[in-house]
This record gives structure tokens, sequence and C-alpha cells, in this order.
């Protein structure tokens, strides 16, 4: 590697942890960092992400295509004040000549590092003093949250960590690895009763250690589910948050005990929907009070936790587009290559995680997107390049 490519690979390196810290103290209980190290850290995000773009060599094609591409997401990031997309168009776009699994060997054990300097003294608290922690309680069950947020958020954390880990060291790993993974991401689970990210955990442990017998085979199965998976969720939850109010009423009964399944945030959307329509650009003005009746329901819990529905209806329809068709367009042939075995594991597994947060869209916390720049410098090469 020359000292072009190492320092390419250092600059996204570097902004990635970068960020990986501040999006840890963001959710922090225990640390209070002043705004002008929160202004900081995405100063040298911007920086690194800058220079590392400047060193690449682009066709006056794919000079025109991510210009449109920066500008939609710069708009709608200062448009919303939510930078989320910008985040993810620098990593996609400055992904060239990077090795994507040395970048998360270091961001995955930066956020470790990070979950435990909250993880040991919140266990020390807790022992010696458990009057002075705010526990979280759902239906009568105690949820920690170990100085992080929310029980989610810090299972959220763990979770994404851990399968950065098993991206960055996969082919190091025994079976048995795997698995202590998963026994890791459960005990979390018992102490955050946060089901998603075990169940996320779960359904790439199995999809691993399946592939890891039969790679061919499961090739045939894991490209076109990677492949169409984000288009069809897309479609899928993009027409019954539309259709709701003019169901009939036997299928209206589906959607709400799918609406219950998903603990109220399908009928969330339909509100948002009915009240503010599609937010093609995204829609800072939208108002949602803490309680509101709706179709005949009360609506007290008003969060987007679906990703699909809050790009609809918040933060960027346009994104539901541009996102599907980036998956569909990466896919072509990968059915072929079991070398693509673990990173379609890997969308499967983003892709059902959008389906319950919307944390899916910010690729420093969900880095399975950052597969769609990869994939796409493969794909075309070199060619684009400017000699």
């Amino acid at each position: 590697m020359g000292k072009k490519s190492t320092l390419q690979q250092q600059l996204y390196t570097l902004a990635f942890m970068d960020l990986s810290v501040k999006n840890v103290l963001d959710s922090s209980a225990l640390f209070h960092r002043p705004e002008w190290l929160d202004t900081l850290f995405l100063l040298v995000f911007f920086a690194c992400i800058g220079w590392k773009m400047l060193l690449q060599k682009y066709s006056v094609k794919a000079l025109l295509i991510t210009g449109v591409f920066g500008a939609v997401s710069a708009l709608i990031s200062f448009h919303m004040v939510y930078f989320f997309h910008l985040f993810t168009f620098c990593g996609i776009v400055a992904i060239r000549d990077v090795d994507l699994k040395k970048v998360c060997r270091y961001t995955s054990l930066t956020k470790i590092f990070m979950i435990l300097l909250h993880v040991i003294p919140y266990i020390i608290m807790a022992v010696i003093a458990p009057e002075s922690i705010d526990y979280i309680y759902r239906n009568g069950v105690r949820r920690q949250y170990f100085y992080i947020g929310h029980p989610n958020t810090f299972s959220m954390y763990v979770g994404w960590a851990v399968l950065e880990l098993i991206y960055a060291f996969y082919d190091r790993m025994k079976n048995v690895h795997l698995i202590l993974c998963w026994i890791l991401v459960f005990v979390v689970y018992k102490f955050t009763d946060s089901n998603t990210s075990l169940i996320v955990m779960t359904i790439c442990v199995s999809l691993f250690l399946l592939e890891r017998k039969r790679p061919e085979w499961m090739a045939r199965i894991l490209a076109p589910m990677a492949r169409y998976g984000f288009a069809f969720c897309a479609l899928f939850f993009t027409a019954i948050t539309i259709l709701f109010t003019s169901m009939p009423s036997p299928i209206k009964a589906l959607y709400l005990q799918l609406n219950t399944f998903f603990t109220g945030r399908l009928i969330f959307g339909s509100y948002t929907y009915e009240t503010f329509g599609i937010a093609w650009l995204g829609n800072p003005d939208i108002y949602l009070p803490g309680k509101v009746y709706f179709e005949g329901f009360w609506i007290d819990s008003l969060v987007y936790d679906n990703a699909y529905i809050f790009l609809l209806v918040r933060y960027g329809a346009v994104f539901l587009l541009i996102f599907s068709f980036a998956f569909i367009h990466i896919g072509r042939g990968s059915a072929k290559k079991t070398q693509h075995n673990v990173e379609n594991i890997l969308i499967i597994a983003y892709t059902f995680y959008a389906i319950m947060e919307n944390y899916a869209i910010n690729a420093v916390l969900c880095f399975p997107i950052l597969f769609i720049g990869k994939r796409i410098y493969e794909i075309y090469g070199r060619k684009e390049e400017v000699q």
C-alpha cells in the first residue's frame, strides 16, 4: 500500500472513530461535554473525510452524480438540523480505496471502549448505591440503561459494535466465537429488555453458521434477500402507511394486529402521514402531541421506531428511493460470488433492523449501508478516475 493509499485509509478510519466517540457521548448520561467539544468532533470528522475525498479522483459523470446526492443530503440535513444523512453520504462517497474491515477493527474497539467507560461505573454504582440510578421500567420490568441514554440505545450500541467486530475478524473467528458473541448480546438483552439487537444477532449468527457449511448454496439465497429486501420493506411500509384509513375492515384488522406486533409503530406513522403528508425532502415543522386520538385509538407514544416510516413522513422520503435503487444496483451478480455472503447477511440484518429502529439511517451506528459505496467502487473499479 502506497503512502497516498495509507493516508486515505487513516483519514477515513480517524473520521469514523471520531464520530463513534461523539455518538456515544451524545447518548451519555455520565459525561456531559461542552458544546465546543461537540463542534470539535464535527470539525475533525469533516476535515478528515473532506481531505480523504480530495485525494480521490472522479470522472465528470461521477463528480456530477456525487454533487447531486451530496447537495440533497446536505439540504435535508441542514433543513432538519439532523445530520445523519450527511454523515452517511460522506461515508459512502469517501470509501474508495478503503479497507472497511480494517476500519471496523478500530471503530468496533472504540465503541466497546466507550461502552465500558459507562458500564463499569454503572455496575459499581448499582452495587454500592443503587438508589442513585434512575431505573427505567416497562410493564413492570426493570430495564438497565448503563448510563447510555436508554436501554434500546445501549443495546443498539452493543449489538452493532459486536457485528462490526465480527465483520472485521470474521475470517479468524471460529464458530464458538460467533456463539460467544450471541451470548454477549443475549446477556445485554436480559438487562435491557430490548430485543431488537438480539433478534438481529440471532439472524446473523444463524446465517453465518449456515454460510460456513454451504457457502455456494447460501449465496443463491442471501443475494436476492440482500438485493431486494430494503426496497420491499420501503414499498410495504409506505403502502400500509398511506392506505391505512381507506383499508377495508378485514385488511385493517390484519394491519392492527401487525401494529400491535410492532408496538404501535405503524399507526403512529399513519397518523403523521394523514396529518402532514409525505416529507420528500424532510419536514422540520411536524408537531407531535404527547397524546392524540386517531381513527378510534388513543396514541400516547409518538416515536419514530421504523426507519422506513421515519424517512417517509419525517426525514426525507427521497432516500427510500435512493437507498432502494442503490441496494438493488450493488446486488447484481452477487448470487455467484460467495465472497459477498457475509456482507449480504449484514445487509439483510440491516434491512430488518430498520423495521424496528430509525438508527439505521446513520452509517456510523449501522455500518452495512457503507457497503453501497464499497460495492459501487468494486463494480466500476478505476474506470471513473481521471488519469
